[in-house]
């Protein structure tokens, strides 16, 4: 009998485990002749225990909601794979994203493409150069048939006016960011634009492009921790398709960002990729890992952008600083913030208290060992994007940096950057945006910089950076390949303890008439610098000294 109860035992308990094996695993949901029904079909598929998630392919013109279209909150463990699906958008304006995760774990998002209705840059062919009696440059434009008109009572262009090379497609070296030049109507819906210089490189031909509306962020990560987001493409782009704010461990994986689709009636492709940064990753730890991105087309700023945030010390009671700026502080007991002016105060400090004011100001004491001057700026380096990682991207073509990282900890590994108008890599604060931080650790290795700082107000290819302290620290740059860039390969400033090493680098064959030739490797406010094992080319281009030294150089190594 006893065996007899022990095998009816064991057979629930199988059939209860096939019970559990047995429950659903796979849902595949979608229609693409009702997209009104997708965001609720996947919520329903999440709340009856689904996780693995999959779109049935096609195209879905989204429902402008007002606001997001998918909104994921909370999930776990999550996979929602569109592979041969593409979602366009209808809501065109801030706020209303496609997907937005919030306070999410282990969520991946993967294969789709995510475009939106409207083309988000002006886009025309210059028809005719003239100047005027002074030299000054005046354009004769018309929008190619399909993209944004200016509006009828313009005066002057919107935003900044950028130059595309008919022949590359890519932004034309010695030029850009025209801000606010006159334009008025001409004839059959062509516009006079007036540059207000002669200092101006375009032909007949060129297509001028700029900014148009405010769209929507496309995949937007807030407070999510190890998250995924991989094999998706994004089209029609404005500020940030893929935005990530606080969290961390989130891994960015085989995306492309590239141009298109051509509008409705065009007979011209389109050239703009985003009409700002790629993708903008802020107050995360560990910061964005980014790998084997590919982003195509023109860009009309940074292509990555990693930073936290600074707050500014208004006054200091003993080894408490009183700040007005709670949402900027992040500071937590037992982390640490870093101190810093422009007048060469620099500190790290561990927190000990953190309060929150009843004045709307925050207390943050600290166990520095020095007086805080009122007016520094500090940030918490845990939520700058301490240990981020971008490792086999390609990517370029804009206005603006290719890589813009204020986080330590980092790893900028075998990429490809190419034809940025300023630098392909900034390493270091910025005080005038607000963006936190000198950095720390990070190791720039084997990568392909090429036809960078192209713009005027460009820089070079590897820019260390910082605001009247020496606060960047240990910093490695080597086994890069510097090729043709035009405003210098590496400059470092503000930093201490860099070594660059081991680097080709060769100068280009012709520098644009509006750029001014420069050293290939410039050093200024900086100390414990080692140039070792560097290989120069074609050094008979360069007219200037090899090394320029600037002010207040100290323990410098030159093997």
């Amino acid at each position: 009998m006893k065996i007899r109860s022990l095998f009816y035992s064991i057979l629930l308990c199988v059939a209860t485990l096939s019970s559990v094996n047995a429950s659903p695993s796979i849902k595949r949901v979608g229609d693409p002749a009702k997209p009104m029904f997708l965001e609720a079909e996947l919520q329903s598929a999440y709340r009856h225990g689904f996780r693995q998630i999959v779109v049935r392919p096609g195209v879905y013109i989204l429902p402008n909601t007002g606001g997001p279209v998918f909104s994921l909150t909370k999930w776990r463990d999550a996979t929602i794979s569109g592979s041969g699906t593409t979602v366009v958008m209808s809501g065109v304006t801030w706020g209303e994203d496609c997907f937005t995760l919030q306070q999410c774990q282990n969520v991946v998002l993967k294969g789709f493409t995510i475009s939106q209705s409207e083309v988000p840059n002006y886009q025309g062919r210059v028809l005719r150069v003239e100047k005027d009696t002074k030299g000054r440059l005046n354009v004769v434009w018309k929008p190619d048939v399909g993209y944004p008109k200016l509006p009828a009572a313009t005066t002057r262009f919107p935003g900044a006016i950028n130059i595309v090379d008919q022949h590359t497609h890519e932004l034309k070296v010695g030029d850009g960011d025209i801000y606010n030049a006159p334009t008025r109507p001409a004839s059959n819906g062509s516009w006079l634009i007036d540059f207000g210089t002669s200092r101006v490189l375009l032909s007949v031909g060129d297509w001028l492009v700029g900014r148009y509306g405010s769209p929507p962020i496309k995949i937007h990560l807030l407070s999510c921790r190890n998250c995924t987001v991989e094999d998706v493409t994004l089209l029609r782009n404005g500020f940030a398709p893929i935005r990530e704010e606080g969290g961390g461990g989130n891994v960015y994986r085989n995306c492309i960002w590239r141009p298109g689709p051509m509008p409705s009636g065009a007979d011209t492709p389109d050239l703009v990729t985003n009409a700002a940064d790629g993708m903008h990753m802020t107050g995360s730890y560990p910061g964005p890992d980014i790998e084997n991105c590919d982003f195509r087309g023109v860009f009309l700023d940074d292509c990555i952008a990693i930073h936290g945030y600074y707050s500014q010390v208004k006054s200091v009671a003993g080894s408490t600083i009183i700040t007005t700026k709670p949402a900027g502080v992040n500071a937590i007991v037992g982390g640490r913030i870093r101190i810093s002016n422009e007048h060469g105060f620099y500190e790290e400090a561990n927190v000990t208290a953190v309060h929150n004011n009843p004045d709307g100001t925050t207390s943050v004491t600290v166990s520095s060992s020095s007086p805080i001057p009122v007016g520094a700026k500090f940030s918490s380096p845990h939520a700058d994007g301490d240990g981020y990682k971008i490792i086999g991207c390609h990517l370029g073509n804009t206005r603006s940096r290719g890589i813009l990282a204020k986080a330590d900890n980092g790893l900028i590994e075998n990429n490809v950057i190419t034809h940025c108008g300023m630098s392909a890599i900034s390493l270091g604060p910025e005080y005038y945006w607000g963006e936190a931080d000198y950095v720390d650790s990070v190791l720039v290795r084997g990568n392909n910089i090429q036809y960078n700082g192209g713009a005027t107000y460009g820089g070079a290819a590897v820019w260390v950076h910082g605001h009247g302290a020496q606060g960047n620290d240990h910093i490695l740059i080597t086994n890069n390949r510097f090729f043709s860039n035009y405003q210098g390969d590496v400059v470092v400033e503000w930093a201490r303890n860099v070594a660059v090493t081991s680097n080709n680098i060769k100068a280009p064959h012709k520098w644009p008439s509006t750029i001014q030739q420069t050293s290939p490797i410039k050093l200024d406010n900086c100390a414990g610098i080692a140039l070792v094992g560097n290989t120069l080319l074609n050094t008979t281009f360069w007219q200037l000294p090899l090394v320029h030294l600037g002010n207040n150089v100290s323990k410098l190594t030159i093997h």
